[in-house]
């Protein structure tokens, strides 16, 4: 989909004025700054939303039976409030798709700042933007490129809102890494239901990603099976064996599970360190690195203590990429009845 260019700093005119776009955008200078204040600054032009068109006004082989596109759909699209939870690889994604599909009224929260290493794949943040909100920086970026659009973020955990604050939108999109955050976010939706209001039942489409791995699915709270009913599905997290870790480490791995096992408790006691802390992943790192020291073991990192004890795995943009797109078409799905729902994985 193309609305105002998307382009890279080394984008050339003839690939920008290829886009179907105002000539006072596809003529703007191949300046970031520059084209976003353009793309800020203009409304709907005639041909804006035709590949939305081509979805919306006439029903497909998986429509329902009766279905009416037309603008009266359109108009729902653009004034349909959607929550997207999460702005990090997959969230960046979901962002731009939903801007770019003619959702005009999108929330984001997220609790993270941005760090040096998301730069690679979150491609709505710049290095300028390091140690500031996601949630923040994320809707800046994508009210500054679409025009029309507005994101209210959110920065802080879904658990500080209450109920009600849930219960305004009409959709709810996860992008989190999290099993205990959405599990969380699926009892709260659950809880909102009410039998006798149909509108206090709020879909939620949940993706996540994997290395080379990924879903997509809708979740229709207390209608279709919940996030609950697929816990058995996730793969367990990598375990070492404690006399492994103790005696002979032979892997970084060993020595930051030692660190973080072992030695934590017999220095901090009670204490339960926090992966989201800076300076309890700090504390980790160093001791796993004098443990490897030790031993001779090399590759110990602050990265890699942060994966192994977040159980992190490497995310790849483009997987990210192919899930916010099977996202999109669910999102379609749940709006506007234009296709059936289905689970991608």
């Amino acid at each position: 989909m193309s609305d105002t260019p998307m382009q890279t700093d080394h984008a050339t005119p003839s690939v920008v004025n290829n886009i179907d776009t105002p000539a006072s955008i596809a003529a703007v200078p191949e300046n970031d700054d520059v084209l976003v204040s353009s793309a800020a600054s203009v409304g709907d032009w005639d041909g804006r939303w035709k590949h939305i068109s081509k979805v919306l006004d006439r029903p497909g082989p998986f429509t329902e039976e009766g279905w009416t596109g037309g603008q009266e759909t359109k108009d729902f699209l653009h004034a349909c409030k959607i929550l997207v939870i999460g702005a990090g690889g997959l969230g960046c994604e979901i962002l731009k798709n939903l801007a770019l599909s003619g959702f005009r009224d999108i929330h984001v929260i997220d609790m993270d700042t941005i760090d040096i290493s998301n730069l690679n794949r979150q491609f709505l943040f710049r290095q300028a933007d390091v140690g500031r909100p996601k949630a923040t920086v994320a809707a800046e970026f994508v009210m500054k490129r679409v025009a029309g659009v507005n994101v209210t973020p959110f920065y802080g955990k879904i658990q500080d809102k209450d109920p009600d604050y849930y219960a305004q939108f009409q959709l709810v999109i996860c992008g989190l890494d999290s099993i205990e955050a959405r599990r969380w976010m699926n009892a709260t939706l659950v809880g909102l239901v009410d039998e006798d209001s149909p509108e206090s039942m709020k879909p939620l489409i949940d993706g996540g990603t994997e290395g080379f791995k990924g879903q997509a699915r809708v979740i229709l709270p207390t209608i279709s099976s919940c996030y609950e009913c697929s816990l058995d599905m996730f793969n367990k997290p990598t375990t070492f064996p404690i006399c492994t870790i103790a005696n002979t480490p032979r892997l970084p791995e060993h020595c930051i599970e030692w660190a973080s096992v072992l030695e934590w408790p017999k220095v901090w006691g009670d204490v339960k360190y926090d992966t989201d802390n800076p300076e309890h992943i700090t504390w980790l790192y160093n001791t796993a690195l004098a443990r490897a020291k030790q031993f001779n073991i090399q590759g110990v990192t602050y990265s890699l203590t942060q994966g192994v004890v977040k159980n992190i795995i490497p995310a790849i943009a483009s997987t990210n990429a192919i899930i916010a797109g099977g996202l999109g078409l669910l999102e379609y799905g749940v709006c506007d009845r234009t296709t059936i729902f289905i689970s991608l994985r």
